[in-house]
């Protein structure tokens, strides 16, 4: 799939401004990588069409597809409710907050 931040040139598949492959030689692999970018406008589509003049509506991410810090810092930027499930989500919100 690919994402806003991503493209292609030549060969080489970006994120943003860094290659793959840098990216890869930076953190070494496996690495998962997120597009920011992309999060942020998913983040707003949800947002813009969960309104509703009859109804109390809150948008809520599962933590347990996948949490971390800075994640956890985007969603509260948004005003987005975490569903915490483990005691290990709870850490890293407790932390973070």
């Amino acid at each position: 799939m690919k994402t806003l931040g991503m493209s292609v040139k030549g060969n080489a598949l970006y994120f943003g401004k860094k290659s793959a492959k840098d990216l890869a030689r930076i953190y070494g692999t496996p690495l998962m990588v997120f597009d920011e970018l992309h999060l942020r406008n998913k983040i707003s589509t949800f947002i813009n069409n969960f309104k509703s003049k009859k109804f109390n509506c809150e948008i809520y991410y599962a933590s347990k597809a996948f949490l971390s810090s800075y994640l956890n810092d985007i969603l509260l930027e948004y005003n987005v409710g975490i569903d915490s499930v483990s005691y290990g989500d709870l850490y890293i919100l407790n932390k973070t907050n």
